[in-house]
């Protein structure tokens, strides 16, 4: 699981993966925070990037779970899509409205009139559905002066801070997921649903990520 955040200056990408070191040969990398994160330098993601840096990106994303890719132009949806595409079959969200003639994008608008704002709690994007999506990409048009940051949270570090009991009594847990609990929240009742979107969902507690062979450590 992971996800993007794009702005005028910067991407930020999100991973649950353990952080390691490796060096890249055609993006630069700073080192963001001691658990996760890292700043990324020296490619345009307004156009089409190289085989080569999309190599580097995919091991920077799995070595510092958050990347953020500094002084960034801003990026066409069709753009935006392919660079998605690069890392495997888009995702549709659920109940999301979406962008006029590009529905793999999901919009979202806010103001201080808003009712509710995205990602107001601490969440795993689209954790509810059967194959939880490798990450989000969400390109920032307009922010706060200050304030208004994403926080994130490195959930390897946090279950390897367990105790060995707590680690033995969540192993083989699972977690009970109801999409009604959203109901009204994004849309109205009647188009949740339509789309059937009341379904009830069990998941392991603890998952693998797609791109790892390493032990579990989603919870």
């Amino acid at each position: 699981m992971c996800q993007y955040y794009i702005s005028s200056s910067e991407l930020v990408c999100v991973s649950l993966v353990k952080v390691r070191d490796h060096s890249y040969k055609f993006i630069s990398a700073k080192p963001f925070a001691p658990n996760l994160g890292a700043e990324i330098y020296g490619v345009d993601l307004s156009k089409p990037i190289s085989e080569e840096q999309l190599s580097d990106i995919s091991q920077a994303f799995l070595d510092h779970q958050v990347l953020f890719f500094k002084n960034q132009k801003e990026i066409p949806p069709d753009v935006h899509i392919a660079f998605g595409k690069r890392f495997g079959e888009l995702h549709a969200h659920p109940a999301a409205p979406t962008m006029k003639g590009y529905p793999e994008i999901f919009e979202i608008h806010a103001d201080k009139n808003s009712k509710i704002a995205n990602g107001e709690f601490w969440h795993s994007d689209v954790s509810c559905d059967e194959e939880p999506p490798l990450g989000t990409m969400l390109q920032i048009h307009i922010a706060p002066l200050c304030g208004g940051d994403t926080m994130f949270s490195d959930m390897y570090a946090a279950y390897d801070a367990l105790s060995d009991p707590i680690k033995k009594l969540i192993n083989g847990l699972v977690l009970h997921m109801n999409l009604s609990i959203y109901t009204g929240a994004v849309m109205p009742i009647e188009a949740w649903m339509t789309k059937g979107l009341f379904s009830q969902r069990l998941f392991t507690l603890l998952l693998g990520h797609t791109l790892k062979r390493e032990e579990k450590r989603y919870l």
